[in-house]
């Protein structure tokens, strides 16, 4: 799939069908993995994250860091007008959330 910033058809049946279900309520319901738990937070190989719903590169490896946290972090992302950050309210301290721009929920965290 291009990285353009157009609106992205999302079919919630399809994506119940292709992801995990915790994939679908991260991504589609705003829910958290628990910390320590994702398969990525220990993940250091060389190369580009994107996107599981629409495919869209979103981190280089060689932004990423441990920030202890229990989750992935980067500090930086690889196209800021394709993406939006939200505070996350709903935990004490709140995470920021990346967003992809334009879907109606593609979430990371």
């Amino acid at each position: 799939m291009e990285n353009k910033s157009e609106k992205i058809n999302v079919n919630k049946e399809e994506l119940k069908k292709r992801l995990t279900p915790l994939q679908y309520q991260v991504t589609q319901e705003a829910a958290t993995e628990r910390p320590f738990t994702g398969c990525y937070n220990k993940h250091y190989e060389k190369g580009v994250y994107r996107c599981i719903v629409c495919q869209q590169d979103l981190f280089s490896s060689d932004r990423k860091y441990d920030s202890g946290c229990g989750w992935p972090a980067f500090n930086d992302v690889l196209d800021k007008g394709k993406i939006t950050l939200h505070r996350d309210a709903s935990i004490p301290g709140g995470n920021i959330l990346l967003l992809i721009k334009h879907p109606e929920r593609i979430r990371t965290e």
